[in-house]
């Protein structure tokens, strides 16, 4: 049952990736909390039990982590304002009521604050490197990523026929595309880009490719066709072809 003015703990927005970035730490509660509360009980320290300075406040929302409409009464952020290093732990005893009385929920999380475009590849691409018009490419990186703020954040120019997003695994993306024949195109993202640990791209990623041509074509009639002696002229049509022999 819930204790109305006694929040319990539901857990932290982080994917259960046991880690901690440079962006926020959300935590969800089970009911409205007065920040103020939980910022009296907080304690935040590096693993040699030394206290980290923070900064709590209530969100509008859980984003880029979750998109679910989540109340934002019912959450807390944490920025930790001075981080570890990389690889180094950090100790958080939250605040949670159980019973009317002031517990405990202690996590220990590792700092990862790099976030960087692991692979991409294309899928069943030609022998020339250029990019089949319709075709797939598959993004892949070393932290998770919340699909819809992927979609948001990414920018290929120019816009092909079409995009299609999907997240096969919690880091990688699958990218179906229509392109637009014999043309350049340009893949980055948003500088708003973010994981789900709130750490931007620690480099510009900018991926170029051209999609094929559409294939050779030579058109004659297919009917008889009848031409005046002073004018033999066959008419055909042709695509892509740059001499006849």
């Amino acid at each position: 049952p819930i204790g109305i003015g006694q929040p319990r703990l539901m857990g932290l927005l982080n994917w259960r990736s046991n880690q901690v970035g440079r962006g926020p730490l959300f935590l969800l509660y089970d009911q409205p909390i007065d920040i103020e509360k939980i910022k009296t009980h907080l304690e935040v320290n590096n693993e040699k039990n030394q206290p980290l300075p923070f900064q709590l406040f209530r969100p509008q929302n859980a984003k880029p982590v979750s998109e679910s409409n989540i109340d934002p009464r019912w959450l807390a952020a944490i920025i930790i304002k001075s981080l570890p290093g990389d690889g180094q732990k950090v100790k958080i005893a939250i605040p949670d009521w159980m019973d009317g009385k002031l517990d405990f929920m202690d996590y220990t999380l590792t700092v990862n604050t790099s976030f960087q475009l692991a692979e991409q590849w294309p899928d069943a691409p030609r022998p020339d490197g250029l990019a089949r018009l319709k075709s797939s490419r598959f993004l892949k990186f070393n932290n998770p990523i919340e699909l819809s703020h992927f979609k948001d954040s990414l920018q290929i120019l120019p816009l092909p026929k079409s995009i299609d997003v999907s997240g096969s695994w919690y880091n990688q993306v699958q990218l179906n595309l229509e392109l637009n024949p014999g043309t350049d195109y340009r893949l980055t993202f948003k500088k708003t880009f973010r994981d789900i640990l709130g750490n931007p791209l620690a480099k510009p990623v900018e991926i170029k490719f051209r999609s094929e041509d559409l294939p050779p074509v030579l058109a004659v009639p297919a009917a008889p066709v009848l031409l005046e002696k002073e004018n033999r002229r066959l008419p055909i049509q042709i695509r892509n072809i740059q001499s006849i022999e």
